[in-house]
């Protein structure tokens, strides 16, 4: 079964660059790890 336009994934597709900051306070940008597989692990709370 194939699947249809909107089920693409967007393989190969540029993610855009955002910074936030690490536990240490030190800014990082997602282009300082351009070349290498990131791992993005995220959560919301609801209260």
């Amino acid at each position: 079964m194939r699947r249809n336009e909107k089920e693409k994934k967007n393989d190969g597709a540029l993610a855009p660059d955002f910074e936030m900051m690490d536990l240490d306070g030190n800014t990082v940008k997602l282009s300082d790890f351009a070349g290498e597989k990131v791992y993005l692990k995220y959560w919301a709370s609801c209260f």
